[in-house]
Protein backbone atom coordinates (compact mmCIF):
# COMPACT_ATOMS: atom_id res chain seq x y z
CA UNK A 1 0.00 0.00 0.00
CA UNK A 2 2.84 2.49 0.92
CA UNK A 3 4.06 1.61 -2.72
CA UNK A 4 1.01 2.71 -4.38
CA UNK A 5 1.03 6.04 -1.62
CA UNK A 6 4.39 6.75 -2.84
CA UNK A 7 3.57 6.80 -6.68
CA UNK A 8 0.40 8.80 -6.69
CA UNK A 9 2.43 10.97 -4.60
CA UNK A 10 5.40 11.35 -7.21
CA UNK A 11 2.96 11.43 -10.06
CA UNK A 12 0.81 14.30 -8.51
CA UNK A 13 4.30 16.09 -7.48
CA UNK A 14 5.72 15.82 -10.94
CA UNK A 15 2.56 16.95 -12.66
CA UNK A 16 1.83 19.64 -10.43
CA UNK A 17 5.46 21.07 -10.58
CA UNK A 18 5.51 21.03 -14.26
CA UNK A 19 1.94 22.91 -14.85
CA UNK A 20 2.99 25.33 -12.36
CA UNK A 21 6.36 26.27 -13.80
CA UNK A 22 5.22 26.11 -17.48
CA UNK A 23 2.93 28.63 -16.17
CA UNK A 24 5.04 31.13 -15.09
CA UNK A 25 7.08 31.16 -18.49
CA UNK A 26 4.04 31.46 -20.35
CA UNK A 27 3.98 35.20 -20.26
CA UNK A 28 8.03 35.33 -21.56
CA UNK A 29 7.08 33.26 -24.71
CA UNK A 30 4.34 35.17 -25.54
CA UNK A 31 5.65 38.41 -25.38
CA UNK A 32 8.81 36.76 -27.34
CA UNK A 33 6.05 35.77 -29.96
CA UNK A 34 4.45 39.19 -30.33
CA UNK A 35 7.56 40.99 -30.49
CA UNK A 36 8.99 38.65 -33.30
CA UNK A 37 6.06 39.54 -34.99
CA UNK A 38 6.65 43.48 -34.81
CA UNK A 39 9.30 42.67 -37.23
CA UNK A 40 13.51 42.53 -37.62
CA UNK A 41 13.34 46.65 -36.82
CA UNK A 42 12.40 45.65 -33.38
CA UNK A 43 15.02 44.75 -30.42
CA UNK A 44 14.10 41.01 -30.12
CA UNK A 45 15.30 39.07 -26.80
CA UNK A 46 16.99 35.72 -27.66
CA UNK A 47 15.00 32.91 -25.73
CA UNK A 48 16.22 29.24 -26.21
CA UNK A 49 14.10 26.89 -26.44
CA UNK A 50 16.14 24.09 -24.34
CA UNK A 51 13.87 23.26 -21.10
CA UNK A 52 15.93 24.19 -17.87
CA UNK A 53 15.49 21.03 -16.52
CA UNK A 54 17.35 17.95 -17.42
CA UNK A 55 16.35 15.98 -20.10
CA UNK A 56 15.17 13.16 -17.51
CA UNK A 57 13.17 15.94 -16.14
CA UNK A 58 12.18 17.97 -19.15
CA UNK A 59 8.79 16.19 -19.87
CA UNK A 60 6.31 15.47 -17.02
CA UNK A 61 5.68 11.77 -17.89
CA UNK A 62 9.34 11.49 -17.89
CA UNK A 63 10.03 13.56 -15.02
CA UNK A 64 7.40 10.91 -13.45
CA UNK A 65 8.83 8.08 -14.45
CA UNK A 66 12.07 9.17 -13.34
CA UNK A 67 11.19 10.50 -10.20
CA UNK A 68 9.60 6.96 -9.21
CA UNK A 69 12.16 4.83 -10.74
CA UNK A 70 14.61 6.16 -8.49
CA UNK A 71 12.46 6.34 -5.34
CA UNK A 72 11.02 2.96 -5.44
CA UNK A 73 14.36 1.40 -6.02
CA UNK A 74 15.86 3.11 -3.19
CA UNK A 75 12.52 2.07 -1.24
CA UNK A 76 13.52 -1.50 -2.18
CA UNK A 77 17.36 -1.25 -1.22
CA UNK A 78 16.90 -0.05 2.30
CA UNK A 79 13.46 -1.76 2.81
CA UNK A 80 11.00 1.16 3.16
CA UNK A 81 8.06 -0.52 1.82
CA UNK A 82 8.31 -2.99 5.27
CA UNK A 83 4.84 -2.50 7.43
CA UNK A 84 7.03 -2.22 10.20
CA UNK A 85 8.47 1.30 8.43
CA UNK A 86 5.49 2.72 6.58
CA UNK A 87 2.46 2.36 9.03
CA UNK A 88 2.88 0.24 11.71
CA UNK A 89 6.05 2.04 13.63
CA UNK A 90 5.92 5.32 14.71
CA UNK A 91 5.65 8.30 12.98
CA UNK A 92 9.29 9.32 13.60
CA UNK A 93 10.46 5.65 12.30
CA UNK A 94 8.08 6.34 9.12
CA UNK A 95 9.69 10.01 8.60
CA UNK A 96 13.22 8.57 9.52
CA UNK A 97 12.61 5.93 6.52
CA UNK A 98 11.60 8.51 4.43
CA UNK A 99 14.98 10.89 5.15
CA UNK A 100 17.05 7.39 4.33
CA UNK A 101 15.01 6.61 1.25
CA UNK A 102 15.33 10.30 0.31
CA UNK A 103 19.55 10.39 0.96
CA UNK A 104 19.31 6.35 -1.11
CA UNK A 105 17.63 7.93 -3.88
CA UNK A 106 19.42 11.31 -4.50
CA UNK A 107 22.87 9.86 -6.36
CA UNK A 108 19.99 7.91 -8.31
CA UNK A 109 18.14 10.59 -9.55
CA UNK A 110 21.46 13.04 -9.53
CA UNK A 111 23.02 9.97 -12.10
CA UNK A 112 19.90 10.14 -14.16
CA UNK A 113 20.04 14.04 -14.87
CA UNK A 114 23.86 13.96 -15.24
CA UNK A 115 23.65 10.78 -17.73
CA UNK A 116 20.64 12.43 -19.64
CA UNK A 117 22.45 15.25 -19.91
CA UNK A 118 25.59 13.43 -21.21
CA UNK A 119 23.73 11.68 -23.96
CA UNK A 120 21.96 14.61 -25.11
CA UNK A 121 24.76 16.69 -25.44
CA UNK A 122 23.52 19.18 -23.28
CA UNK A 123 25.67 22.09 -22.61
CA UNK A 124 23.23 24.20 -20.17
CA UNK A 125 24.59 21.75 -16.61
CA UNK A 126 26.95 24.09 -14.17
CA UNK A 127 29.51 21.93 -12.48
CA UNK A 128 29.00 18.10 -11.76
CA UNK A 129 25.69 18.25 -14.40
CA UNK A 130 23.42 19.75 -12.25
CA UNK A 131 20.87 22.91 -12.79
CA UNK A 132 19.18 24.40 -10.06
CA UNK A 133 15.92 23.41 -11.42
CA UNK A 134 16.77 19.87 -10.98
CA UNK A 135 17.63 20.52 -7.49
CA UNK A 136 15.07 22.59 -6.69
CA UNK A 137 12.54 19.57 -8.49
CA UNK A 138 14.37 17.26 -6.20
CA UNK A 139 14.66 18.94 -3.43
CA UNK A 140 10.88 18.97 -3.22
CA UNK A 141 10.66 15.47 -3.23
CA UNK A 142 11.60 15.44 0.32
CA UNK A 143 9.18 17.46 1.55
CA UNK A 144 6.31 15.89 -0.59
CA UNK A 145 7.01 11.66 -0.03
CA UNK A 146 8.05 12.80 3.82
CA UNK A 147 4.20 14.14 4.65
CA UNK A 148 2.39 11.31 2.32
CA UNK A 149 4.75 9.24 4.70
CA UNK A 150 3.68 10.89 8.45
CA UNK A 151 -0.04 11.28 6.53
CA UNK A 152 -0.19 7.61 5.90
CA UNK A 153 1.24 6.12 9.49
CA UNK A 154 -1.19 9.38 11.13
CA UNK A 155 -4.15 7.63 9.44
CA UNK A 156 -3.51 4.22 10.02
CA UNK A 157 -2.41 4.95 13.79
CA UNK A 158 -5.84 6.82 13.84
CA UNK A 159 -8.06 4.07 12.28
CA UNK A 160 -6.02 1.34 14.65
Amino acid sequence: MALAIDAVSVTFYSLLYHLLSSIGTLSEHLRAENLESLGSNNIVPSYTTMSAYSPCFANAGLCTLSLSLGWMLSGYLIGGYSSKNTVEGTMERSCLTAGMQFVVSLPIWLGMAYTSQTFCGCEASIHGGLLPEDLALIGGMLCVLSYSRMGWNYVHNQML
